[in-house]
């Protein structure tokens, strides 16, 4: 349109020349206005005006604001959802005026139009939207028009300008910072190259595929992302990318979510994972992935992916195949053996979860397996160990003996250093996690776990999905504990290698520990057993072969734990403390006691090598004493000396070096002698048999030329 409103070439003109006649053009907006948005646009009109002109925004249909032009009149008018009420700018024929409207957020606005203005106006009405606007006149006039042009919208949404990527110090359109509050739309394939906190709307247009690299994160707190393109997640072998919207975000939009998941390859022994994305099928996950699934030499269908099946009679990994096994789902929160052909990334398709995941656990047995259950992380970011994953649910739900996570080691130990390591398998509990704070679950990564009699579920809560950037809890995760007093923590790690093999066993000593079973910190090796190497527990033992034990700070000067050496003879050994990872306070001793030869080797200084005659299975020979080495007279020898039961064996069990002449004499609870037996000084371990005692308690007392010891004791 070119006419007398003085607006430009070319415009946009509307006309309503006769009484009741109306017009108006609506203009929908991409998105509705964010805080800081400012919407502008250059007005004019010609020389009558007998009904009304003006601007309006709106939420769908209904009007939110007008800028209005009334006949008769010498003012414009604003109406905000109140009564009209004049502005300072008057009636001005042919002449351009602009108008700049800010949505300020929180039923807010500011204005400039001519020459009058207004900041920080509160509407009359609500307003949580704004997302048309609106150019109207009726009645105006025989050959009168009302013209406008140059519409922009500007304020805080970015948007990408070429492909490429962006980070932190990336140019953009509007802004150099992605992160904050502003809205961002993509209009080409970008990726992401750093951790991004973004707060305003998201939106990704059609056919634009946003990309988030391995080890970065978009962490996503605003209303609405719409996805329209779609959302790459990758990873590498050790490093994996993060997508996080809050809970109270609205996911929407045409595109689709796939995550590229790095997995081990079948010669170097496979992963255990879990799906990042919720809703995929096998059918579908075997198509996407056919040149890079690990296929059975003998049946290319047959793919080396499924659950474990702790259900059947002997319970082992199911391997699905393609055609019969298309509609199993897979399932959030479970877990999965697979293996790639070469190391390569296995593609997941579907939604992303972020509300909290209940993978259900059972236990069909104590044997074969039964008990144990394959699950996983659902997210498609990391979840963090702690309060989070350790919770309530999840520790009420696993044997009390095995509250701990066991990851293959294939792929994995590099996530958990110094983490305990026996065969190929990595336990995680919370002994590691004190020790450990920034401990993480990688997405999709799968472990396993032991379920107590009756099963429950291990609970993934929304609330520990993680990133680089967010702060690690401090909690020790166990209920009904409180952290703040795990002041002391105390650790040895002792491992056992043989020219093929190794394993390894930690002490904890902690502040809040005891010497009976402390659920989440006493954990015992993986299946049941624990490869070459364990512990007894000092108090309560019922056989549970220990991998993790954790005991009172206060025993750090002086206890003796039963150690367990499972191996064939004439098989050469090696028992050492590394050095690395144990944290050993100044002036502690370790020794290792062989009671068979006699001896005691400090494990501070050197190892203890032994290649047995015969076999070696279970406890009794062999012991790890701690020991304070400024505890060197002889009136304080009974400070090194440690007396517990061993249920299994049914003894009483006094370890350390005793003085000559010392004797041991066991009482009841009435203080009636019941077993007296002399002790010699050339053992460090002696053994009062308990057969004949029935369940109860006793004090158990040791009597030397110079001191005495008493020590109470469950016998059961």
């Amino acid at each position: 349109y070119i006419g007398g409103t003085a607006i430009g070439d070319p415009s946009f003109g509307l006309f309503s020349d006769g009484s009741g006649n109306f017009f108006s053009a609506d203009r929908p907006f991409t998105t509705p206005l964010q805080p800081g948005d400012k919407f502008s646009a250059d007005i004019g009109h010609t020389g009558t005006i007998n009904g009304e002109v003006g601007v309006q925004f709106l939420d769908g249909n209904t009007i939110i604001w007008t800028l209005k032009f009334v006949g008769g009149t010498s003012f414009w008018k604003i109406n905000d959802g109140g009564s009209d009420f004049d502005i300072s700018q008057g009636y001005s024929p042919n002449s351009s005026l602009t108008l700049e409207f800010t949505y300020e957020g929180s039923n807010q606005y500011s204005y400039t139009f001519g020459n009058s203005s207004g900041n920080n106006f509160t509407f009359s009405g609500s307003v949580s939207n704004i997302d048309k606007v609106r150019f109207f006149n009726s009645n105006q006039g025989g050959g009168q028009n009302f013209g406008f042009n140059n519409l922009k919208i500007e304020g805080d949404a970015f948007k990408t300008t070429n492909s490429g990527s962006f980070s932190n110090s990336a140019n953009w359109e509007n802004g150099d910072i992605p992160n904050g509050a502003g809205r961002i739309i993509i209009n080409n394939s970008v990726t992401i190259n750093s951790d991004i906190n973004h707060s305003g709307d998201f939106i990704i247009n059609s056919p634009n595929v946003l990309s988030i690299s391995p080890g970065y994160s978009l962490k996503f707190t605003g209303s609405t992302f719409t996805n329209n393109g779609g959302v790459l997640m990758t990873s590498s072998s050790d490093t994996f990318s993060s997508f996080i919207p809050s809970t109270s975000s609205t996911l929407n939009g045409t595109g689709g979510y796939e995550y590229f998941r790095y997995t081990n390859s079948n010669t170097n022994g496979n992963d255990l994972i879990s799906p990042p994305l919720s809703n995929d099928t096998f059918g579908a996950f075997a198509t996407r992935n056919s040149s890079n699934l690990f296929s059975n030499p003998g049946n290319a269908n047959e793919k080396l992916f499924g659950p474990f099946d702790t259900s059947a009679t002997t319970p082992a990994y199911v391997e699905y195949t393609v055609g019969t096994d298309d509609a199993e789902s897979l399932i959030a929160g479970k877990g999965y053996r697979g293996a790639s052909v070469s190391g390569n990334n296995l593609a997941y398709v579907g939604s992303v979860l972020k509300d909290d995941v209940s993978a259900s656990i059972i236990n069909n047995g104590e044997t074969d397996f039964k008990s144990w259950n394959l699950v996983g992380n659902p997210f498609s970011s990391y979840v963090q160990l702690g309060v989070d994953l350790l919770n309530a649910t999840t520790l009420n739900s696993l044997d009390p003996s095995y509250q701990s996570f066991y990851f293959y080691n294939a792929g994995t130990s590099g996530s958990y250093p110094g983490a305990t390591t026996q065969g190929n398998w990595i336990i995680v509990n919370v002994s590691y996690v004190l020790s450990n704070s920034n401990t993480a679950i990688a997405p999709g990564q799968g472990f396993f776990v032991k379920a107590k009699s009756g099963g429950g579920s291990v609970l993934f809560e929304e609330s520990s999905r993680y990133t680089a950037s967010d702060a690690a809890s401090s909690d020790d995760g166990i209920a009904g504990r409180n952290s703040t007093t795990t002041n002391n923590i105390a650790r040895a790690k002792i491992g056992l290698s043989t020219a093929s093999d190794t394993s390894e066993i930690d002490i904890y000593f902690l502040d809040d520990a005891t010497l009976g079973l402390d659920p989440g910190y006493d954990v015992g090796g993986f299946g049941g057993s624990s490869f070459g190497i364990f512990t007894n527990l000092l108090n309560g033992d019922t056989g549970v072969q220990m991998a993790i034990q954790s005991l009172p700070y206060s025993s750090l000067n002086s206890v003796s734990i039963p150690l367990g050496i499972n191996m064939d003879a004439g098989t050469q050994f090696t028992l050492e403390l590394n050095d690395v990872y144990s944290l050993l306070p100044d002036g502690i001793d370790l020794y290792l006691d062989d009671t068979l030869e006699n001896t005691s080797t400090l494990l501070n200084s050197g190892n203890y090598v032994l290649t047995p005659v015969t076999s070696l299975s279970g406890t009794g020979r062999f012991y790890l004493r701690f020991s304070n080495n400024a505890l060197t007279t002889t009136e304080q020898r009974l400070d090194h000396v440690t007396v517990y039961t061993n249920q299994s064996t049914r003894t009483i069990n006094i370890s350390g070096q005793l003085d000559e002449g010392t004797i041991a004499v066991v009482y009841d609870v009435q203080g009636r002698e019941i077993i007296t037996q002399k002790l010699s000084s050339e053992s460090i371990l002696q053994r009062i048999n308990s057969d004949d005692l029935s369940t109860g308690v006793y004090i158990v007392k040791l009597y030397t030329k110079t001191k005495s010891k008493s020590v109470k004791l469950i016998i059961r």
